[in-house]
């Protein structure tokens, strides 16, 4: 790219990265960043430097801790076909099939929502009864 700088043609370049911060450091980050901006503005005027919040997304570490228990989503589906088993007086036996997913759900038209959906989980367990009626 050719822009000018004092009259003189000049190559402008461009360096974009990206800065994963916590919401708890946003501040502490953007005085870091303006601190530098400012000095080189000082320091070295032929440079530019500019920044931006760009998006949230959830952290790596928030969404290990959001994995689904298939022990606890098996209980909760046993504990369920128990009490409509017992609704009807049958019997609830073993299972018969079962299918689990796990997918993110719709974030709608939020844009600082991207990369934060939250997983949810599921499990399907299909048991064999007895009885009632």
């Amino acid at each position: 790219m050719q822009s000018q700088y004092n009259g003189e043609p000049a190559t402008l370049l461009r360096w974009t990265f990206k800065l994963s911060v916590s919401f708890s450091s946003i501040k502490a980050t953007t005085g870091v960043l303006s601190a530098v901006q400012k000095s080189m503005l000082e320091s070295k005027p032929q440079f530019a430097m500019s920044f931006g919040i760009g998006w949230s997304e959830v952290s790596q570490k928030a969404q290990d801790s959001l994995k689904c228990s298939v022990t606890d989503l098996f209980a909760d589906a046993r504990a369920q076909a128990q009490k409509m088993a017992g609704a009807t007086g049958a019997i609830l036996g073993s299972v018969v099939g079962m299918s689990a997913a796990n997918f993110l759900t719709d974030s709608g038209n939020n844009p600082f929502a991207q990369g934060a959906l939250p997983t949810v989980c599921a499990l399907t367990v299909k048991f064999a009864i007895s009885g009632g009626f």
